[in-house]
Parts: C-alpha cells; structure tokens; sequence
C-alpha cells in the first residue's frame, strides 16, 4: 500500500500561504500562525501536540560558545530571559503589542493577542523543567528522519547560567 503522507519541509512563515494554496493538506506549526490558519473557515486544528508530548518545548534560547564561556554574559543574557516570561505572563496584551511590532509579516496586535490566548501559549525559563520533553521530542525528531541522532539533553543545555541566577 502506497502512503498517504508526503512529507515537505515548509518554513513556518510560509505554511500559512502554502495550506492555504493547497500545496500542503496539513501542518505541524507554532503560533502566531496556528491561529491564523485556525481562523480560516476551511481548516481546523485536528489534534493538540500537547496531548501528544505534554510540556513539550516549541522554541528554546540558544546562545554560541561565546557567550557560554562568560558566565557574566550568559546571566545577564538568562535573567533577560526571566525577565521577560515574566513580563509575558503578568502582561499578554502588552507582550502581543510588542510581539506585533517586532515579528511584523502580517502579525497584527489582535493577532498576537489571539495567538497569546492559544493554549500553546505557555513561556518557560527554567531548561531543567523541560529536559524530559526534549529528549522524548528529539528522539522523535530522529525518527522521522529530520535529525540523524537525538542530541543528549546534557550536551544541549547550558544549565550553568539559569542555575546561578537562582541563587
């Protein structure tokens, strides 16, 4: 039996357009354009990926070498970081205006504030609550073939940085 899924790699800026033109019937994305394919008549959210891989992580911060080598920076870059999910968390509509003016390409405030609304919506800062997820979800990147190997969560996060500002 032939398969029904042809897998295409399509940029998540470009899936909106390209389900929309019907060059693709399905989509795995992240938000804001989630919400703007939700908000078509012709299309619906058909599973959740949370109820798949609860708590799994969608974009995480990464910093070169460089910056992990002076712990100075890579705190202050870590408390920035804090600092801002919890500005995210305590003020949506303020971050979907500030969302908005930066992202741009069409994502308008009342765009990122639906996409804030959205349960995938959840920020994050502590790399220790999500390194069980991550190890599931690139084994699971693995095997659908778009990584050779799962990087071991040890060797993909610098927890040095977020553990000393907890201090």
């Amino acid at each position: 039996m032939e398969s029904a899924i042809n897998k295409s790699k399509v940029p998540p800026a470009k899936a909106v357009q390209t389900i929309q033109s019907g060059d693709i019937d399905a989509t795995i994305i992240q938000e804001p354009f989630a919400t703007v394919i939700g908000q078509d008549d012709g299309f619906g959210e058909l599973v959740w990926s949370g109820d798949i891989l609860e708590d799994h992580p969608v974009t995480v911060l990464f910093a070169n070498q460089h910056v992990l080598d002076d712990s100075e920076v890579a705190q202050s870059l870590v408390e920035q970081h804090v600092a801002a999910t919890e500005f995210t968390a305590d003020s949506p509509d303020a971050t979907a205006a500030h969302a908005a003016s930066v992202i741009g390409s069409g994502v308008s405030e009342d765009l990122a504030t639906a996409a804030m609304d959205s349960q995938a919506s959840e920020f994050v800062s502590d790399p220790h609550a999500i390194t069980d997820q991550t190890a599931t979800m690139g084994e699971f990147v693995a095997n659908v073939g778009n990584i050779e190997d799962p990087v071991a969560t040890e060797n993909l996060f610098a927890f040095d940085p977020y553990d000393a500002i907890q201090e």
